[in-house]
């Protein structure tokens, strides 16, 4: 699965976002919710984001400098949220409800949920061992 995921979440005035995954990468930005475990969502830096063709409908949140909420749209695929004042877009699943434009919202890190792991991915090895678990 590559790198471990970045994860975040959104918090506002009784409202959280839920874990979003931090895409750090040209490709993870591209690729958008599609390359995120189910039930997260993708915080992206970005000015606009478009609903891809077969996707699901998600939430678009757009989020300035200061972290203020200037808009919020439910992209359907093929639909465009372009705000030119955004610093970030949060795209959430669309079964939560989106945060109120005029919230400032603030990002909280997270731990990744256990299920999100590899099932390939071995354990670190114990302190004092050698990556093979061979003693020194």
């Amino acid at each position: 699965m590559g790198a471990p995921h970045k994860l975040v979440e959104l918090l506002g005035p009784g409202w959280s976002s839920g874990p979003l995954v931090v895409a750090t990468t040209h490709r993870a930005r591209r690729r958008g919710a599609r390359a995120v475990p189910a039930g997260a969502g993708v915080l992206l830096r970005a000015r606009s984001v478009w609903g891809p063709i077969g996707a699901a409908p998600i939430w678009a949140v757009s989020l300035d400098r200061f972290g203020v909420v200037g808009g919020v749209a439910l992209l359907r695929p093929g639909g465009l949220l372009a705000d030119r004042h955004a610093v970030w877009i949060a795209e959430i699943p669309a079964r939560r409800p989106p945060p109120e434009p005029g919230w400032r919202l603030t990002a909280r890190r997270t731990d990744r949920p256990r299920e999100w792991e590899s099932p390939d991915r071995r354990p670190d090895p114990p302190a004092g061992t050698r990556s093979g678990g061979c003693r020194p």
